[in-house]
């Protein structure tokens, strides 16, 4: 887990970097972090879960279905967060209006992904296992979510002036 937290910040750090060195490489972490971080995400859920046979047999399959949309769903904020770096030293309101509003519809269908993926879990684990679940998929969601947040530079204070009377 270290090592996904080092590469999240690296992945950050490079994002904020020029946009022409930088661009291979954060591909590069992204595809090595995708990687870890899955792998992680498994071996935590699986200690979580501590599933018998039967019961594992039916929910791998349903949890990798889950990590591939999660996936998707990491598409759309790696764009984001690339997106800000390329905007970081000339951001305009607009911008970060159009910004804060594409990372809060981001925010709002990681949970309508996990409320879906609950559903699914619940047929194959039950209520009370399909719970732990999310509230592990929460847990690792915030290191990642904390770890990213902290390496991003707040946008700077913009020129912003109130609309006349």
């Amino acid at each position: 887990m270290k090592r996904i937290l080092g590469m999240l910040s690296m992945l950050a750090l490079l994002s904020v970097c020029s946009a022409g060195t930088a661009a291979a490489q954060i591909d590069s972490y992204i595809e090595m972090l995708r990687s870890d971080v899955k792998a992680a995400r498994q071996e935590i859920a699986d200690a979580a879960l501590d599933l018998p046979d039967d019961k594992a047999t039916v929910f791998w399959p349903v949890y990798r279905k889950y990590l591939l949309e999660l996936d998707q769903w990491g598409d759309k904020r790696v764009a984001l967060i690339k997106d800000y770096a390329a905007v970081y030293d000339s951001m305009t309101d607009a911008k970060a209006k159009e910004l804060a509003n594409r990372a809060l519809t981001n925010m709002e269908s990681r949970v309508k992904l996990l409320k879906k993926y609950y559903k699914e879990f619940s047929k194959v684990l039950g209520a009370s296992d399909a719970a732990r679940l999310i509230q592990v998929e929460s847990a690792v969601n915030n290191v990642i979510d904390l770890q990213i947040a902290s390496e991003l530079p707040l946008i700077e204070k913009g020129s912003y002036t109130a609309p006349a009377k």
